[in-house]
């Protein structure tokens, strides 16, 4: 009998190291294909299915744990509403546009007034040859809210310049950008007014130094408190965000330094979604945009992705994002990856985006103005890339 057992057990011992051995051989596997997308960063149609089926990333996406794993499928493709040779692309387009700003409550009557902007000081950055000019922002005649930031633009600039204004996403800042502090944009504004545009960058209007105040006074301030702007005043964030940006865009077309037919938007994470639906609901007005690290199908959303402080549950039931991206064709689009980003919602549903937006921009005669760049980072604003994409297409 001891005999036996010990059979048994030489028998269960072997399995049991097979076993290991093909679990820490799959593993060196998985990481060897990121490795490998690593190394060839712009390779985007090779990548794809790769990047869409790493099982051990999978297990990372923190909404896609909510659902059990047999209504996963249901989630997939998360494509677009628009049906291309049964709706017509220009009525589709003012459709989404229409529908979203009336959904979320945009206050029209305010984007009509003039946007101000003060000068509260300036210093030379000599070694980037980039002037930073502190400014707040604001709508003239209204004072719920007012905008802090700054300008940045070349010391010695010639002519009217190209313009880029910049949406902040979580945790980001106006510092960030402007190079005052280190974070994840890696101060790519700075980066753009040393390679010739007029930047400006914004704090939103409950973060940082900027002014949130009710009409009974009451001030908000840190990211959080919006969530109680938008309960104690029936507003939306995603309206608060639009009419916060349409000021940042009103003040930069309007500054004589800045040519107002060269004016883009870019941002990341939040600022990468906001970005997106700026785009989508403002295209006539601007020349080009550039989103990072942002693409959450809105089924994901529902279940908790991304940011509350966006979710307007009409906009969810009735669009998905890449309606946004179809909405604003053919402006020149820039969409951005790292194959490190832990946000995997972007991961999974970022073929279906190009499934959708690249054949509408082709019809349109425009495939050079719809682009993914994909980079070996995590969660961060690539600046070289973003520049690339800038210069193309603000650039005379």
């Amino acid at each position: 009998m001891s005999n036996g057992f010990s059979k048994t057990y030489r028998f269960l011992l072997v399995i049991s190291t097979v076993m290991l051995a093909a679990l820490v051989a799959s593993q060196f596997y998985h990481w060897r294909r990121i490795e490998r997308l690593q190394e060839q960063p712009g390779q985007m149609a090779d990548q794809l299915e790769t990047i869409h089926h790493l099982e051990i990333r999978d297990e990372e996406y923190r909404p896609l744990r909510l659902v059990p794993p047999e209504k996963r499928p249901e989630l997939y493709p998360a494509l677009s509403t628009f049906r291309p040779g049964l709706d017509t692309l220009g009525i589709f387009q003012r459709r989404v546009r229409t529908d979203i700003r009336r959904w979320i409550g945009l206050d029209e009557e305010l984007l009509q007034r003039k946007a101000l902007t003060s000068s509260l000081g300036r210093e030379n950055i000599d070694s980037l040859r980039v002037v930073r000019e502190k400014v707040e922002l604001s709508f003239e005649g209204f004072d719920h809210w007012s905008l802090r930031g700054y300008l940045l633009y070349p010391m010695e600039a010639q002519g009217p310049l190209p313009g880029v204004f910049c949406l902040n996403g979580h945790k980001g800042s106006a510092v960030g950008v402007a190079g005052l502090v280190e974070d994840y944009t890696y101060g790519y504004g700075l980066a753009l007014a040393a390679a010739g545009f007029k930047v400006l960058t914004f704090d939103w209007c409950f973060e940082g130094e900027s002014r949130l105040v009710d009409s009974h006074g009451r001030v908000y301030h840190g990211h959080d408190s919006i969530f109680e702007y938008i309960s104690e005043t029936g507003s939306t964030g995603l309206a608060l965000y639009m009419e916060n940006a349409c000021c940042a865009l009103k003040a930069l077309k309007e500054d004589p330094a800045v040519d107002p037919e060269r004016v883009g938007v870019t941002g990341i994470s939040r600022g990468g979604e906001l970005t997106t639906y700026f785009a989508a609901l403002f295209s006539p007005d601007i020349s080009g945009y550039y989103a990072s690290g942002a693409g959450f199908p809105f089924s994901y959303r529902k279940l908790g992705g991304g940011c509350k402080c966006t979710f307007v549950e009409r906009v969810f039931d009735n669009y998905e994002f890449s309606d946004l991206l179809v909405a604003a064709a053919p402006l020149p689009a820039g969409l951005q990856l790292g194959v490190r980003d832990q946000i995997l919602g972007y991961f999974d549903n970022i073929d279906n985006l190009l499934e959708m937006a690249r054949p509408v921009y082709a019809g349109l005669g425009k495939p050079q103005n719809f682009g993914l760049d994909i980079h070996d980072a995590a969660h961060v604003y690539r600046v070289d890339q973003a520049l690339a994409f800038f210069k193309q297409h603000l650039k005379p």
